[in-house]
């Protein structure tokens, strides 16, 4: 009586009631079908000879086929969470219990489809048991496995009443045994069938995981960098770059666990978004009442979730990193979590980033490779701020990037045409073709120079001819062209890119057409008061290409918050892929897989400041 008093305690709990349930199914189903098999077996044979054999190869298939389950969701279990499983695994067995019920029993199809439905039904019980094992265990008491264990006897013996009742029943409305065993397995399809609809009505976001997150990882072929970073257990704060609308799907498709989304309210506009939201428990913010919003994420991640905030709060128009907003910080101190930094690279380009100068409106251009997600190092609650989460973001590009260069074949592919060899490059430039592709990525990851068009260079300016990584390695991953002029067009609307000598020929010329100029001469910083040219100072080191100006990009929508791509006093915003180091001699370096492990020296005084932008001293 007290097993039972406090299984209906437990049953107060929907979730813990409704995975008991679950177990005790999976046990009543084993019995169902081993009883299904001997039965079956009988009818096939008339219980004469051949009895014993046709029943223990129907019952072995169906042990065979749980184990098999059972080990494939012990692999499972060992890598994410797999909770998705058991409404897929309810599809399953839907599907293998509605063949076997018109498969002849002889055949080789039947005995496959004998085989799945034990295996599915070892996947829908094995992440219910796991669950029930680890949750909530202060709260669940030493009666629940008692109490569970008198649900499982109670489904063993509905189970074998089922069977045995099943037979007076189907003859009294005229089935014949021969047609009987059909009905037994039809019915336990439809039950399937039920139980699998309303697991996805209760858990939608666990089967939206499974069969989305798959979806994408196979699409986008998702890498992730130093998944170790996530803790197994405990709640963090993952801190991601925001490039795309999907970046949320990318994330929840990379990481292991369930991810909690914050978000805010202004991207509830759109019908898919809304969609998510409600599907994965997304905490919105309102920034008119933001502390709701910041009390539940430290609840969750003291509740041990892993929760994902966008620490920029909208999406980039310009490929780098916006200025982090504040929140994160409170949200750290209050919760005693650790932050992890992301960086998702490869995202660009699609149509759902503003690649091209608009969202959605274009076609879509793959990125070379695939999409790669690192996760950066853990920071410590008390050491949250937003200097350190932007450095943390940058070296996170670093090694997102790096891996995505990492393979061999990049430190022997040349983009170079007949006339020019891979040493003269190296001779010129000081860089080995890996790193000269890895800035040519860089440079793609950026609203400057766009992807799939032309610009301009001066035959025989040093500026140009002296950065790889632009020149060759740009066009060749971005199907961009390289038009070499021998001299300035004035009337001709282009983008130029070039140093001190295209600068002087601007400076001599009649121009009545509007240009780009990207300066990477000595005198960048200087403004050039030319009407018609828009001047983009940039910043070269050692042959690479480390920030860039750009045009301000264009707002998408009435409403929505510019974003600027170039600031007087700067050299522009700081490429991803590169973070800065301090020198020995008080100045930075720039580190990244473009360069060495010394890294490059940078200009005297230089610093990155909140919006990502590399600025000289006094600025």
């Amino acid at each position: 009586m007290n097993h039972l008093i406090n299984l209906a305690d437990r049953w107060q709990d929907g979730p813990l009631r409704r995975s008991s349930w679950g177990v005790a199914l999976f046990w009543g189903f084993a019995v169902f079908v081993h009883l299904w098999s001997v039965k079956l077996a009988n009818v096939m044979t008339g219980g004469g000879e051949g009895f014993v054999r046709q029943a223990a190869i129907f019952m072995g298939l169906a042990a065979l086929g749980m184990l098999a389950g059972l080990g494939f969701t012990s692999h499972l279990l060992s890598k994410r969470s797999v909770m998705g499983w058991v409404p897929l695994a309810g599809i399953g067995m839907t599907v293998a219990a509605t063949a076997l019920a018109f498969l002849a029993p002889a055949g080789a199809g039947f005995l496959l489809a004998l085989g799945w439905l034990a295996f599915f039904a070892a996947v829908l019980f094995a992440p219910l048991g796991e669950w029930l094992r680890i949750c909530n265990p202060a709260a669940v008491g030493e009666d629940l496995p008692l109490g569970v264990n008198l649900q499982d006897c109670c489904a063993v013996i509905g189970a074998v009443g089922l069977i045995w009742g099943f037979d007076p029943l189907a003859k009294g409305i005229g089935i014949m045994p021969a047609a009987g065993y059909r009905v037994e397995i039809a019915l336990v399809g439809v039950a399937s069938g039920m139980a699998s609809a309303c697991i996805i009505g209760r858990r939608p976001g666990d089967f939206a995981r499974l069969v989305g997150g798959g979806l994408i990882r196979w699409i986008y072929r998702i890498q992730v960098v130093n998944p170790e970073r996530i803790p197994v257990s405990g709640g963090a704060l993952l801190l991601p770059n925001h490039v795309t609308y999907l970046d949320a799907f990318f994330i929840t498709a990379a990481c292991r666990q369930p991810v909690r989304f914050v978000m805010d309210e202004t991207f509830m506009a759109s019908r898919a978004i809304r969609v998510f939201v409600g599907i994965f428990d997304t905490v919105t913010i309102c920034t008119r009442q933001p502390r709701e919003a910041i009390r539940i994420t430290i609840d969750a991640l003291k509740s041990g979730e892993l929760v994902c905030l966008f620490p920029e709060g909208q999406l980039t128009r310009t490929g780098t990193l916006n200025e982090l907003r504040r929140g994160f910080e409170l949200i750290a101190k209050k919760a005693g979590h650790p932050l992890i930094p992301m960086w998702c690279d490869g995202a660009w380009g699609s149509v759902f980033s503003f690649e091209g100068g608009r969202f959605f409106r274009k076609r879509p251009v793959c990125a070379p490779g695939r999409m790669i997600i690192a996760l950066g190092e853990r920071i410590q609650p008390e050491m949250a701020d937003l200097a350190a989460v932007q450095q943390g973001l940058m070296k996170a590009s670093a090694e997102a990037i790096g891996k995505r260069y990492a393979a061999a074949k990049w430190g022997k592919r040349s983009p170079l045409g007949p006339r020019e060899t891979a040493e003269s490059i190296r001779a010129s430039a000081g860089l080995t073709l890996r790193q000269m592709w890895v800035n040519g990525h860089q440079i793609g990851q950026i609203s400057a120079l766009p992807w799939r068009q032309a610009f301009s260079i001066l035959k025989n300016d040093p500026a140009p001819s002296s950065l790889p990584g632009l020149r060759l390695a740009f066009p060749k991953l971005f199907a961009a062209k390289v038009e070499v002029q021998e001299m300035l067009d004035g009337g001709r609307e282009a983008a130029w890119v070039g140093g001190d000598d295209l600068r002087e020929t601007l400076e001599a010329t009649t121009l009545s057409a509007k240009m780009v100029f990207y300066d990477f001469g000595q005198r960048a910083l200087e403004p050039l008061a030319r009407a018609g040219i828009l001047h983009c100072p940039c910043l070269a080191a050692g042959g690479r290409v480390i920030a860039m100006s750009m045009p301000h990009p264009t707002l998408p929508w009435s409403d929505s918050e510019p974003q600027i791509g170039h600031k007087p006093g700067t050299w522009g915003k700081l490429l991803p892929g590169w973070f800065l180091l301090p020198a020995e001699d008080g100045g930075w370096r720039a580190h990244g897989p473009a360069a060495a492990e010394e890294g490059l020296a940078l200009p005297k005084g230089c610093f990155l400041d909140a919006d990502g932008f590399l600025a000289a001293a006094g600025n």
